[in-house]
């Protein structure tokens, strides 16, 4: 009987580029602010701090500035600012699953999003004033705080699947099918997340 097996488990290399880029920041804000740790030497005690967590919100918000790329010098965007401040937080509950502290598994509660314990809503709050804060200074440099994408239209769906074709890839071809989904949804990105690749058909009647 063979051993291997195909588990649920597993990171993309880019959920692991952003996670190695949430911690490289959390362990400059270490430095700075004194805690004489880096962050896998953090005791549980700070790890499930809410005043920890505001600290780090506080410096990704207003004390980090980006360095080495075109954006040299800039803020840190407020969706990504969001995006790193759960990483530590997820990050921080999977080096605890195995810990047994009732006050622990209560603080991590924030991370559910249906929920109204405390914790959770202590993080909506955290994260309303991130978005308060981007808003105000984005306001005071006269910058659009609207990044969504431009309309597309039926032709411009054609014009880009034409280019996909030409391509001719695998990886082409699945960005085809992602657009012609997307665009029949409307645009809303959850309407398909339980779509299943196993389960679909191609049709020549369906046509962009």
């Amino acid at each position: 009987m063979t051993e291997e097996r195909i588990g649920s488990s597993g990171v993309s290399a880019s959920t692991q580029g952003n996670q190695a880029n949430a911690k490289r920041i959390c362990n400059e804000f270490l430095l700075a602010n004194d805690y004489n740790q880096q962050w896998d030497e953090l005791s549980e005690t700070t790890l499930t701090s809410p005043e920890f967590y505001e600290r780090l919100a506080y410096y990704l918000a207003k004390v980090y500035k980006i360095s080495g790329n075109k954006n040299n010098g800039e803020f840190l965007k407020v969706n990504v600012i969001k995006s790193y401040l759960n990483i530590m937080i997820k990050l921080a509950q999977n080096k605890l699953l195995s810990s047994t502290n009732a006050e622990t598994k209560l603080f991590f509660t924030c991370l559910l999003t249906n929920s109204n314990s405390f914790h959770t809503n202590w993080l909506r709050g955290v994260r309303h004033n991130i978005d308060r804060i981007c808003l105000e200074r984005m306001k005071e440099a006269g910058d659009d705080y609207d990044e969504s994408a431009p309309p597309m239209s039926r032709e411009n769906l054609k014009l880009m699947i034409q280019a996909y074709w030409k391509a001719n890839t695998n990886e082409t071809g699945m960005r085809v099918m992602s657009l012609l989904t997307l665009f029949f949804v409307g645009g809303r990105s959850g309407e398909p997340a339980w779509m299943d690749i196993a389960n679909m058909s191609w049709s020549m009647d369906d046509q962009a």
